[in-house]
C-alpha cells in the first residue's frame, strides 16, 4: 500500500505541477515572450525529452490560457499527449493574496507511464520555494477522455476516463499542501467524480468504471465504485515462477532492511458507501481452470481507514470496524473441481462477524477425483499438522442464517469407480460457519446453544457403480451440541455391491490396527451427540455378491428410528449392545434371493433396547428354499463358543405362508411343500445364546399357533394335508385340532441290544422317568386320515414286515401328554379325562401271508368308564369282534375283555405260506370273556380272570401234516416229542399262525409227516383263568384214529408250565402215552411216562427197548372226562392180540418182547394212517 500511495502521489505532483508550472509559464512568461517554442524548450531542458508544443494562447484579461495539441516525449511513443489543456484564473481575489483557478480543463488526453524524464539537476541546492500567493485553490479540475497506460511487469491500459475535481487547495498562507498532505485533507473539502470507460490488461477488461468520493472534515468518503460488464483473466501459472522469486526476495529484503512506521495517512477515516461490481466474468488458469460468470456485487459502508490506522494492516481490527452488508451474485461458474449455474447472496459483516441472511445455489457441481489427489492430500496432511492456529482467521464469526441448494450435483471418482449425486436440494438454516475464529471443521467442541442449526436435503439422486437412489432426503438438527439426523429418506434405492472374501481376510489384525491408530490421531468429533431419529428406505433393490454367492432383494422397505450413532468420543453405532435407548425397526420386501433359495413377502417389525430385540411381528408370504447342510458345515469354520453380540432375541406374531423348503444332511432328506405356521411367540436367543430348549422360555400368555403343510416328505416317507393349531400357554399345548389328507411312510426298527440291556434301560427309565418338554399337550380334534405304512421289525438276522394300508386315526380331547409324562408313561393309571373318542379303523394289515382286514377300534370314555365297541377285524377273511370295557374307577384299573364268535373259519384265518406249508380247514366257534387289572403287559398277565372256549362246528383239517407219522417218530426215535405235536395241537391256529415265522416244514419233512392229512373230528378248548393261572378243564382233540388230552396249569404272569400233561388217551380216557412239562415255557423239565410206571424218565421208545409192555384189560384212572369222544374206528396203539400183563417182579427178556411189540405197532400205524 505504501508504494501504492507513493505512485499516486508521484502522479498527482507531477499532473498538478505540470498545469501550475503551464499556466504560470503561459500567463507571465509566455505572454511576455508570447512564444510557444520558449516553452517547448524550456520543458525539454528540464524534462530532457522531446516536446512539441501546439498553439498557445493566452488572455490575461480573461485569465484564460489554452494549449492546443501537444505532446512530450518520442512522437512515435510519447509520454504525455492532448489535444486541448484550458485554464481559467480568477483575479478578483489578488489583493489578499489569493489565487482561485476556476477551471483546469485536459480534453482528449494520453499518458504513458512510467513517464523515463531526465531531469535536470540543479547545480545549487534550491531553497525552500516561495510562493506569490498566499492562497491558491482550484475551483474544477475536469479531465475529458484521459487514456492511460502503465508498461511493467504487469500491463494495464485505462481508456475514456473523465475525471472531475473540485474544491481542491494548492496553498495556505503561501505553503504548498502537497508538501504536507496532512495540512492538505485538513483543508480540503475536495470532491472527485471519476468515470472510466475501460480498463484493461491482457486478458482482462473492467468496464463502465464509476468513482465518487469526497473529503469531509479530514474523512475520504468514497460515495460509490461502480463498474459495468467485465471480464478478468488470471494466468498463475505464468506467474508462478515470478511470484516465488518475488516471494524469495521479499524474504531477503525483510532480512536486511528495518522495519518501516506504520503508514502516516492524512485521513482520518477511510470509508466506502456503496461499492457496486457489474457483471464481471472471472477466469483463472492454474492447475485447474475456474471460470465465473457474470459476477454482481454490491458492498455498502466499508471502512478502511479508521483514526488514520490503515485497518487492512490489521485484519483483525479491520473485520471488527465493520459495519457493512454486501451481496454477491453471478450466473455461472466452471472449474475443474467446482461449479454452478447461478450464485446469490446477502450479508453483512458486523463487529467482525459475518452473517449471510439469504443464498440460493442453482446447479452447483462439484467433482472430486481421490485417485488424482496425492499432492493434495499431502499438502492437506501438513496443514492440519501445522497445528490449529493454521486455521485461526481474522474474523470471530460466520454463519448462515437461510440458504437454498437447487438442482445440484456431486461427482465422485475413486478406485477408478465413478459415483454421482444429482438433483441435489437443501435448505440450510442458522449454520454456522465460523466460531472463535475457526472454520467449523477445525473447531474441536461446536455448542451453537439453544437455536436449532438445520441442514434439509430436500431431494437427491445417486448413480455410480453402487446402483442408483432415485429419491434421497434428510434433516440435520444442530442444538448445542447434539446433532440429530432427522427424516433420512431413500426412495427407489437399487443398490450393487461386491464383498471379497480377499479383502476381509487382508483387514486382520494388523489392519484393525492401524484402524485403531487413525481413528486416535483423527480425535474426537466436535459434537457430543449424534443420532439417527427415523430412517425410511422404500421400494430398494439390493443385489449383494459375497465371493461367489448373491443376496439379492427387490421391494425392500426399511424403517427405522431412535438409533444412536455417536456419543462422548466414541461411535455408539458399532456397540449395540450399549444402546439404552428403544430402537424400532420395521423391514419389509418383496422378495428375497439367498444361495439357498427365494423369500417372498417378507415383513419384519421389532424394538431392541437395552441389548434385547423384540420382533413384534415376523410375516411371510412365499418361500423356496434348499438347505444343503453337509455343504454349509464344509465351508464354515468350526462353531465358537463364544455368546452372540445380542443378549435376548425373540419373535412374536409369526406368520409364514407357501414355505417350500428342502433340507439335506448327507443322506438325509426333509421336504415341505407349501407350508404355512403361524405363531404367537417363539424364544431365539437367550443370554447371548441360542436357544436349545425353547419351551422352557413360554410365559403364561397365550401363543397361539397353526401349522398347515400340503405336503411334508422325511426319510421315513410322505404325509399330506397335515393340518394343526392350537394355543400354547406356559408349557401347556392345547390344539384344537391335528389334521392330515393322506400319508406313506416306511418305519424300520431295528433291536441291536441284547434282552439284558433292554431290561436294564427300561428299569433305569421307570426309576428315573424322562422328563418332558411340554407340561401338557391335547388334541381338541384328532383325525389321521388315508396312512399307509411299511413297517420292518429287525432282531439280529431275523425280519418281518408289515403293510399297513389305508389307516385312520381319529379322536377328540385327546390327552397325549400331562405332568411333563407323555401318555406312554402314565396311561396305566391316568387315562381318566385322557379322551372322549378314540377312532381305528384300518383297510389292510399285511404280513407276508396272513393279512387283517377292516379293523375297527372305537373307545368312548364317559362316567369314569372307557368302553372299546366295536373291536373288530378280519384275519385272512375270517371275522373276529370283541368288546373291552375298562373301569377307570378303581385304582389299577379294571377291564372286562369280551370276544364270541361263530363260523370262524380256518381256512380263512390261516394263509399257508406255500403250497407245500401246513395249512387248516374247517370252523370254529368261541367265547372269551375275561378280566384283568392294570393296562400294562406284567399286570394283565398277573390279575387275567375269567374263561375261554373254543370248539369246532365243523371236522378241523390239518393239511400237509400226519399225526400218525409223527406218532410213529415219537415213538421210535427221540427226536421229536410229544410236545411238538401238543403244543401245536393245543394253540391251534393261532399256534399255526405263530409258527409261520418258524421252520417247521423242514422238520415234518425231515419224519416223512408231511405227506397226507389229519381230520380233527371234534376239538374243544375251556379253560379257566384265575390271577393270571391257565388251568385246563377240558381241553381235548380227536382226529379219526387217536384223542389227545391236556390237563395241568400254566402261570402267564411268571410264564411256566405247571405239571402241565399232554396225553394221548384212549377210549376210556386214560392216558396210554403221556410227557408232563414244569418251569419256563421256552425251555421246560419233560417227564415222560406211561400206564405202567408213576414216572419214568426218557422216551417210550427207550421204555419199549427196555422190555416194558402196557398195562390192558386192568383198571385205569381216566385223566379225561371231556365233551370230545373217542374217535369211533379209534386205533390201538399195541395190538390187543399183541398185549400182555406184565407183573412188577416178574422176569424175562423185556427187549424181545418189545422188537415183537414195535413191528404190531408198525403195522397197526401203517393200517390206520387216516
Amino acid at each position: 500500500m505504501t508504494k501504492s500511495w507513493k505512485w499516486l502521489k508521484r502522479i498527482l505532483w507531477v499532473l498538478l505541477g505540470l498545469f501550475v508550472l503551464l499556466f504560470l509559464a503561459v500567463s507571465v512568461f509566455v505572454y511576455i515572450i508570447n512564444s510557444e517554442s520558449y516553452l517547448e524548450d524550456y520543458l525539454k531542458e528540464n524534462l530532457g525529452v522531446e516536446v512539441q508544443v501546439g498553439e498557445l494562447d493566452v488572455s490575461l484579461l480573461s485569465g484564460t490560457v489554452k494549449v492546443s495539441s501537444s505532446v512530450i516525449g518520442p512522437k512515435d511513443d510519447p509520454f504525455i499527449q492532448f489535444e486541448q489543456l484550458e485554464g481559467e484564473l480568477d483575479y478578483s481575489h489578488l489583493w489578499s493574496s489569493q489565487l482561485t483557478v476556476e477551471l483546469l480543463q485536459l480534453t482528449n488526453a494520453k499518458v504513458r507511464y512510467p513517464f523515463e524524464f531526465k531531469l535536470k539537476e540543479s547545480e545549487e541546492r534550491a531553497e525552500a520555494t516561495s510562493l506569490p500567493f498566499d492562497f491558491i485553490d482550484v475551483a474544477a479540475i475536469d479531465v475529458n477522455n484521459l487514456d492511460f497506460e502503465y508498461r511493467g511487469e504487469v500491463s494495464l491500459f485505462a481508456e475514456g476516463a473523465n475525471v472531475k475535481v473540485r474544491n481542491l487547495p494548492v496553498a495556505e498562507d503561501g505553503f504548498l499542501l502537497f508538501e504536507d498532505l496532512q495540512r492538505l485533507v485538513k483543508a480540503s473539502k475536495t470532491t472527485l467524480q471519476a468515470e472510466l470507460k475501460t480498463l484493461s490488461s491482457d486478458k482482462t477488461e473492467l468496464n463502465q468504471l464509476s468513482l465518487n468520493a469526497h473529503i469531509e472534515e479530514q474523512r475520504l468518503i468514497i460515495d460509490e465504485i461502480n463498474s459495468g460488464q467485465s471480464s478478468i483473466n488470471i494466468n498463475l501459472l505464468d506467474h508462478s515462477q515470478g511470484i516465488a522469486a518475488a516471494a524469495e526476495d521479499e524474504k531477503v529484503t525483510a532480512a536486511v532492511t528495518p522495519e518501516k512506521d506504520e503508514l502516516d495517512l492524512p485521513f482520518s477515516d477511510v470509508v466506502i458507501k456503496t461499492i457496486d461490481l457489474g457483471k464481471t466474468d472471472l477466469a483463472i488458469q492454474d492447475k485447474q481452470e475456474l471460470s465465473i460468470k457474470a459476477i454482481e456485487a454490491e458492498f455498502s459502508e466499508l471502512l478502511l481507514v479508521k483514526d488514520k490506522k490503515a485497518l487492512w494492516l490489521d485484519w483483525p481490527a479491520f473485520y471488527k470496524a465493520q459495519d457493512s452488508n454486501f451481496t454477491l451474485s453471478s450466473q455461472s461458474m466452471q472449474s475443474d473441481i467446482l461449479g454452478f449455474e447461478s450464485l446469490s447472496l446477502e450479508g453483512e459483516l458486523k463487529q467482525g462477524q459475518f452473517v449471510i441472511p439469504k443464498l440460493n445455489l442453482i446447479k452447483p457441481l462439484v467433482r472430486i477425483n481421490t485417485d488424482d489427489n496425492t499432492d493434495e492430500a499431502t499438502s492437506t496432511g501438513e496443514l492440519e499438522t501445522s497445528g490449529s492456529n493454521a486455521w485461526h482467521l481474522p474474523f470471530k464469526a460466520a454463519s448462515l442464517a437461510n440458504a437454498t441448494i437447487e438442482q445440484g450435483e456431486l461427482q465422485l471418482t475413486t478406485d477408478d469407480e465413478e459415483h454421482s449425486v444429482s438433483d441435489i436440494e437443501v435448505e440450510l438454516a442458522n449454520i454456522p460457519l465460523i466460531m472463535n475464529h475457526r472454520p467449523l471443521f477445525a473447531i474441536e467442541s461446536l455448542d451453537v446453544g439453544g437455536e436449532e442449526a438445520s441442514v434439509a436435503l430436500n431431494n437427491a439422486a445417486y448413480s455410480g457403480a453402487y446402483g442408483t437412489i432415485d429419491k434421497l432426503t434428510s434433516t440435520l438438527v444442530l442444538t448445542n451440541s447434539v446433532a440429530e439426523i432427522r427424516g433420512l429418506a431413500i426412495t427407489n434405492p437399487d443398490i450393487q455391491y461386491q464383498v471379497s472374501s480377499e479383502a476381509n481376510s487382508q483387514s486382520g489384525p494388523a489392519s484393525e490396527t492401524a484402524s485403531e491408530a487413525g481413528s486416535e490421531n483423527k480425535g474426537q468429533l466436535p459434537v457430543s451427540t449424534i443420532s439417527l431419529s427415523n430412517l425410511k428406505v422404500d421400494n430398494a433393490s439390493v443385489d449383494l455378491a459375497v465371493n461367489d454367492d448373491s443376496y439379492v432383494g427387490e421391494g425392500v422397505n426399511v424403517e427405522l428410528s431412535g438409533v444412536p450413532l455417536y456419543e462422548q468420543g466414541e461411535w455408539r453405532v458399532a456397540s449395540p449392545d450399549r444402546w439404552q435407548e428403544q430402537i424400532n425397526l420395521v423391514v419389509s420386501a418383496q422378495s428375497v434371493e439367498v444361495p439357498q433359495g427365494r423369500l417372498s413377502g417378507l415383513s419384519l417389525s421389532s424394538e431392541y433396547v437395552n441389548n434385547q430385540l423384540t420382533l413384534t411381528q415376523v410375516d411371510l408370504a412365499g418361500a423356496d428354499l434348499t438347505i444343503n447342510a453337509a455343504a454349509d458345515d464344509a465351508d464354515q469354520s468350526s462353531p465358537s463358543s463364544d455368546n452372540l453380540p445380542i443378549d435376548y432375541v425373540q419373535l412374536n406374531n409369526i406368520d409364514l405362508q407357501q414355505v417350500n423348503l428342502k433340507y439335506q444332511n448327507d443322506d438325509v432328506r426333509y421336504q415341505i411343500v407349501d407350508g404355512h405356521l403361524a405363531l404367537g411367540a417363539f424364544p431365539l436367543v437367550r443370554q447371548g445364546q441360542l436357544v436349545s430348549e425353547p419351551m422352557r422360555h413360554f410365559d403364561g400368555t397365550a401363543n397361539r399357533m397353526s401349522l398347515n403343510v400340503a405336503e411334508l416328505i422325511t426319510p421315513e416317507g410322505k404325509v399330506t394335508g397335515l393340518e394343526s393349531q392350537g394355543t400354547l400357554r406356559n408349557k401347556d399345548l392345547m390344539l384344537d385340532y391335528l389334521r392330515t389328507n393322506s400319508a406313506d411312510l416306511t418305519l424300520k426298527q431295528v433291536d441291536t441290544e441284547s434282552p439284558e440291556s433292554d431290561q436294564q434301560e427300561t428299569l433305569e427309565k421307570q426309576e428315573k422317568p424322562q422328563k418332558f418338554a411340554l407340561r401338557t399337550v391335547k388334541i381338541g380334534d384328532l383325525k389321521l386320515r388315508n396312512i399307509n405304512a411299511e413297517f420292518t421289525q429287525e432282531a439280529g438276522e431275523d425280519s418281518k414286515t408289515y403293510l399297513v394300508k389305508n389307516l385312520y386315526l381319529g379322536a377328540t380331547e385327546l390327552l397325549l401328554a400331562k405332568n411333563h409324562q407323555t401318555i406312554d408313561q402314565w396311561y396305566g393309571s391316568q387315562l381318566e379325562n385322557a379322551f372322549t373318542l378314540v377312532a381305528l379303523k384300518v383297510e389292510k394289515i399285511a404280513q407276508e401271508q396272513n393279512d387283517v382286514n377292516n379293523l375297527t377300534v372305537t373307545a368312548v370314555q364317559s362316567g369314569q368308564k372307557i368302553t372299546v365297541e366295536p373291536l373288530r377285524m378280519t384275519v385272512n377273511e375270517a371275522p373276529i369282534s370283541a368288546k373291552w370295557v375298562i373301569d377307570l374307577s378303581q385304582q389299577p384299573y379294571r377291564s372286562n375283555y369280551i370276544s364270541d364268535f361263530n363260523n370262524l373259519s380256518l381256512d380263512k384265518l390261516v394263509d399257508p405260506a406255500d403250497e407245500s406249508s401246513v395249512a387248516m380247514s374247517g370252523n370254529l366257534q368261541g367265547d372269551i370273556d375275561i378280566e384283568f387289572s392294570g393296562l400294562d403287559s406284567e399286570s394283565i398277565m398277573n390279575s387275567l380272570n375269567g374263561r375261554l372256549l373254543v370248539s369246532n362246528q365243523t371236522p378241523v383239517t390239518l393239511h400237509r401234516l400226519n399225526v400218525n407219522k409223527v406218532l410213529r417218530s415219537f415213538l421210535d426215535t427221540q427226536k421229536f416229542g410229544l410236545l411238538d405235536v401238543g403244543g401245536f395241537l393245543l394253540a391251534g391256529p393261532l399256534g399255526l399262525l405263530a409258527s409261520q415265522g418258524v421252520n417247521l416244514q423242514d422238520t415234518l419233512s425231515q419224519l416223512g409227516a408231511d405227506k397226507g392229512d389229519t381230520h380233527f373230528s371234534h376239538f374243544n378248548v375251556d379253560m379257566d383263568i384265575k390271577d393270571g393261572v391257565l388251568t385246563t378243564k377240558d381241553v381235548a382233540a380227536a382226529t379219526l384214529k387217536y384223542r389227545f388230552a391236556f390237563n395241568g396249569q400254566v402261570d402267564l404272569g411268571k410264564q411256566e408250565f405247571k405239571d402241565f400233561e399232554f396225553d394221548i388217551i384212549n377210549e376210556k380216557g386214560c392216558s396210554e402215552y403221556g410227557q408232563t412239562l414244569n418251569g419256563s415255557l421256552l425251555s421246560p423239565e419233560i417227564e415222560t411216562f406211561t400206564a405202567a410206571f408213576d414216572a419214568v424218565t426218557g422216551s417210550i421208545t427207550g421204555l419199549f427197548k427196555q422190555g416194558v409192555g402196557l398195562i390192558t384189560g386192568g383198571a385205569c384212572s381216566a385223566v379225561y372226562e371231556g365233551v370230545v369222544p373217542h374217535p369211533e374206528d379209534g386205533a390201538e396203539i399195541i395190538p390187543k392180540d399183541q398185549q400182555r400183563t406184565i407183573e412188577p417182579n416178574a422176569e424175562g427178556d423185556s427187549e424181545n418182547g418189545a422188537e415183537e411189540d414195535d413191528a404190531d405197532l408198525k403195522e397197526a400205524d401203517n393200517s390206520n394212517s387216516n
